[in-house]
């Protein structure tokens, strides 16, 4: 664990952004707590002073600027909830799934299925003994192999999982398929989405704090639409954006542990990634594009690897 927490600190640079992230974490948190739908959102107003709003609005507003300048690396607290990316992504995926056919390749997608099902068990299993199954309460756990020979997959919030055909010689086995699927299923978990898709509001559609971009959410116009598929890294490589390094450990580690959880050897996970690497270096593909993987990240799942083996049980 101490080796994993070093390798997160080594990557993030350091910034004047810290203060920044001070000033939004508090004011987003009261906020969320205090506003438990989006009818109750109009009381933020109410939590803090008309100056004291519109400092910390404009301190959101900076700050993703800031982000961008520094290669979106640094994580943002002003994070869309959990609910409202789930709706999001429904009205995305439903849209998004139009363009595509379901794999007929059944011996493959009886993969994508398999494991699914397997980490979407363990993953309620998981947290209903951490006491937060409510987080994932509106999760719709769809997952499919898609008709197209790109090297790719993705996640919408609401555990809304595609696989491309390309991707899956890559994978190798069902269990490489499973490494996949936890590290996906491990974003969604995290909301990490609605943290991507909070910063994308801030740079290129001018919110300024969680109601506006709740606001500017309900409308799903073509501008949200955009920023949302490039958020899920769907649509290719031209304007997709990456996960931050912090988001990629997070998911790398529990999506290790969901998939040992569910019966996978969780060494195919680091595995996965170096055959990625190998494969395709910095010439980077879709997938890559959006999970970026270099020798150290390896490593740092290798260092994760003791902890996730604790958790596996090749007898489920």
């Amino acid at each position: 664990m101490k080796k994993w927490n070093e390798y997160q600190k080594s990557d993030e640079k350091k910034s004047n952004l810290e203060t920044f992230s001070v000033l939004m974490r508090i004011h987003i948190i009261i906020c969320i707590k205090k506003s438990a739908n989006h009818q109750n959102l109009k009381t933020m107003r109410k939590i803090f002073s008309r100056r004291e709003f519109i400092k910390t609005s404009a301190a959101v507003a900076g700050a993703g600027g800031l982000m961008c300048s520094t290669g979106c690396d640094k994580d943002i607290s002003f994070a869309i909830p959990l609910w409202a990316m789930n709706a999001l992504g429904a009205m995305s995926y439903s849209s998004t799934m139009q363009g595509y056919r379901i794999s007929a390749n059944q011996t493959q997608r009886s993969k994508v299925l398999n494991s699914g099902k397997r980490i979407e068990d363990a993953t309620k299993q998981m947290m209903t003994e951490q006491g937060t199954r409510s987080k994932i309460q509106g999760f719709a756990w769809e997952y499919d192999l898609l008709d197209d020979p790109t090297v790719n997959a993705w996640c919408m919030p609401g555990a809304r999982i595609a696989f491309y055909e390309g991707i899956m010689d890559v994978c190798h086995n069902e269990a490489g398929v499973a490494a996949v699927m936890g590290h996906e299923v491990a974003h969604a978990v995290y909301n990490h989405g609605g943290k991507r898709m909070a910063q994308q509001l801030v740079i290129k559609a001018g919110v300024t704090s969680l109601s506006v971009a709740l606001d500017r959410l309900t409308d799903f116009d073509d501008e949200i639409k955009n920023i949302a598929l490039s958020v899920f890294g769907v649509g290719g490589t031209l304007g997709a954006l990456a996960y931050s390094r912090k988001h990629e450990f997070e998911a790398d580690k529990t999506g290790m542990i969901l998939m040992a959880r569910a019966g996978y050897d969780p060494r195919e996970a680091p595995m996965f990634w170096e055959r990625m690497m190998h494969r395709y270096g910095s010439n980077k593909n879709d997938f890559m594009s959006t999970h970026p993987s270099n020798e150290r990240r390896v490593k740092a799942l290798k260092d994760a690897l003791p902890e996730a083996m604790t958790h596996y049980n090749p007898y489920g």
